[in-house]
C-alpha cells in the first residue's frame, strides 16, 4: 500500500506498507525472502520495475524479476530518482 498527496502535479510519498505474505513465503530460501522485501520495499520508495522478463541478463537490483535472488538483493543505482 502506497500512501501519496498531489500538489502542483507532482506525486510525494507521504508512507507505505509491506506485507510479506508468510503462507507464500514458506518454504522458500532465506535469499528469495530477502530478494521479496528489498522488491516490496522499493516499491515502497516508489522504484518501479528495471525489468520484468525472469529468464534474460540480471541487471543486479532487487527491482529486476530474476530466479537469481542471491545477487540481486538490493536496488542498482540506474534508477532515476528524479
Amino acid at each position: 500500500e502506497l500512501y501519496y498527496y498531489e500538489e502542483n502535479g507532482e506525486n510525494y510519498i507521504v508512507s507505505s506498507v509491506a506485507k510479506m505474505n508468510d503462507s507464500i513465503l514458506n518454504g522458500v530460501s532465506k535469499n528469495e525472502k530477502r530478494y521479496v522485501m528489498c522488491h516490496e520495499i522499493g516499491h515502497g520508495f516508489g522504484l518501479p520495475h528495471r525489468d520484468e522478463i525472469i529468464g534474460n541478463r540480471d541487471l543486479g537490483s532487487c527491482l529486476d524479476y530474476t530466479n537469481n535472488f542471491r545477487e540481486n538483493m538490493q536496488p542498482d543505482s540506474s534508477v532515476d530518482f528524479d
